[in-house]
């Protein structure tokens, strides 16, 4: 006499199967728990030294045309020369941070 029916029509369960695929769990890892986060969101608080010659790449800037033509260009980089350890080189100051010109050949 009663008919007893599924609790849900075989188009609610595809649906809610389909909408069971894009459903996530969002949790909040805090701070220095996560690591990725932590290190994308900390400044560079200096310069990396290591295995860079800066006496050559200074010789390399004077004897490049293409970073000769930085120093008189009309451009909106702030260039500067900097010192590094016993030489100087040519930098953009304009972010903030000192960013040496690399000269092609580098």
């Amino acid at each position: 006499m009663f008919k007893v029916s599924e609790p849900r029509s075989t188009r609610q369960q595809w649906q809610l199967a389909f909408i069971s695929e894009f459903t996530m769990d969002i949790q909040h890892v805090a701070g220095r728990s996560n690591v990725v986060a932590d290190c994308l969101s900390r400044a560079i608080i200096d310069t990396v030294h290591m295995g860079i010659d800066y006496a050559q790449m200074a010789v390399d800037q004077v004897s490049d045309p293409g970073i000769q033509a930085y120093r008189t260009a009309i451009i909106s980089l702030q260039l500067a020369d900097i010192k590094f350890d016993d030489t100087s080189l040519l930098c953009d100051v304009s972010a903030g941070q000192r960013r040496p010109i690399v000269p092609e050949g580098w």
